[in-house]
């Protein structure tokens, strides 16, 4: 049996914070004293070197949230918690291009009881989710996040993507959004010969149709109907601002 089993078998559970500014034994000692006060906790070890704090509590204590607000309130940031027996996944969302976006779908990932810390990385398009033992499973991570109008690209365990398969999600993402530029671009182009004789000079007859002939397939078939669109529907439903 496991320690993780071990731990839930005894109503025990172990979570695992990292601390950056937990550099001196005076700084162990505050974060120590501050976790103490909390009830529930069965017992805490320090890792300087580390940088990190092992705390033990009952299942009825605190949970990782509510220990890294207090360590937080006590003036030291922490990089990550995680219940040990967790996994850490590593999503690939190549729509999620500003914090707006990343925002929806950490929320839409903090609902999920099994959820239990998210972070994100616009610039390659990533967020590393923390899911504990009855967590979701990748197929129900990809779910909800496809819920929330955002594709998933790829989903992996931390540490086993390697950078090749970054680089060919980057370059599918890349041909993608080349794809749709030049199917924007040459609608976009022929509408805007239309417009300056139809303005300038003389009324072109049926003008209006032609447009919306032309606009049609960029909007509503190629131009990114599920990264564009779904979002915006989601954000309505949410009744939540969108920006993306």
């Amino acid at each position: 049996m496991g320690s993780a089993a071990k731990q839930a078998s005894s109503g025990l559970r172990e979570l695992e914070l990292i601390v950056p500014g937990m550099g001196s034994d005076h700084c162990a000692g505050i974060i120590s004293k501050t976790i103490t006060r909390l009830d529930g906790i069965d017992g805490i070890k320090t890792n300087i070197a580390k940088h990190r704090v092992s705390v033990r509590s009952l299942a009825s204590g605190p949970d990782g949230d509510a220990v890294k607000r207090a360590v937080e309130g006590a003036g030291y940031d922490v990089a990550s918690v995680r219940e040990v027996g967790a996994t850490t996944l590593r999503v690939t969302v190549p729509g999620m291009g500003s914090d707006h976006c990343a925002g929806i779908i950490k929320s839409t990932l903090a609902r999920h009881d099994g959820v239990q810390s998210t972070s994100t990385n616009i610039s390659n398009h990533t967020v590393s989710v923390v899911v504990g033992p009855e967590g979701p499973s990748e197929h129900e991570l990809k779910k909800l996040i496809e819920g929330a109008g955002y594709d998933v690209a790829a989903i992996a365990l931390e540490g086993e993507t390697n950078q090749e398969e970054d680089s060919a999600v980057e370059e599918a993402y890349l041909k993608l959004a080349l794809r749709r530029f030049w199917i924007a671009a040459i609608p976009t182009t022929l509408i805007m010969l239309l417009m300056m004789p139809h303005m300038f000079w003389q009324s072109i007859p049926g003008y209006l149709v032609i447009v919306a002939a032309l606009g049609f397939p960029v909007v509503f078939l190629y131009g990114g109907p599920r990264p564009i669109r779904r979002p915006g529907v989601h954000s309505r439903t949410a009744r939540s601002t969108w920006m993306c």
